[in-house]
């Protein structure tokens, strides 16, 4: 599952709607109508931090003795570590051109720019879900938009004490959720629960 957390989302539908609002004059919100002639308050841009990339090589002895270790193929530590951290640059490539795709089959995200879900696809992250795990409880806080890259979750609704939960809907591959509680600001309306394991 790919989540997107609830301000880069708003940030996102603000930009949709700015832009919807110049091609048809008015729009309604979660908030109210907003008029052409007005333009919509900007958010103030937060700054993400960065991870950083590789991992910091510890201080060389500085009692004179100096270690040369090599791996079992005879290869130096550093070599080791330019090696893994190409491994790491392919494997983030792949998956960000895997998530391109995988917003492209979105509905909603679909007529959003190349650079619009570049954006989006910087701001996500990649969960794992084993089944009959929770992805979001009913009653929460609403915190991430969710695009499924695999597996299957299905929607539940708690009907009350004894009483078995009522199933709503289920989702599959390239199907999203947990949208609507972050544009009406309210808190979860359903459990979302993994049915198999889940990307």
């Amino acid at each position: 599952v790919l989540s997107l957390p609830k301000e880069d989302f708003n940030t996102q539908l603000r930009r949709f709607e700015t832009a919807f609002i110049g091609r048809a004059g008015r729009v309604y919100t979660a908030q109210g109508h907003v008029d052409k002639d007005k333009k919509p308050k900007k958010e103030p841009k937060k700054e993400k931090e960065t991870l950083p990339t590789s991992v910091e090589e510890p201080e060389e002895p500085t009692d004179g003795a100096s270690i040369e270790e090599t791996s079992a193929d005879g290869q130096s530590r550093e070599g080791l570590g330019q090696t893994i951290e190409d491994m790491l640059a392919t494997e983030q490539t792949k998956l960000r051109d895997e998530c391109m795709l995988l917003l492209e089959g979105v509905p909603v995200l679909k007529e959003l720019s190349l650079e619009r879900r570049k954006e989006i696809v910087k701001a996500m992250s990649l969960e794992c879900f084993y089944p009959n795990t929770p992805i979001i409880l009913q009653g929460e806080e609403s915190q991430n938009f969710y695009v499924l890259k695999t597996g299957t979750v299905a929607a539940e609704l708690y009907v009350g004490p004894g009483k078995p939960f009522r199933k709503i809907k289920e989702y599959n591959s390239t199907c999203y959720f947990g949208e609507m509680s972050i544009i009406k600001n309210e808190p979860r309306g359903c459990y979302i629960t993994a049915k198999s394991p889940v990307q």
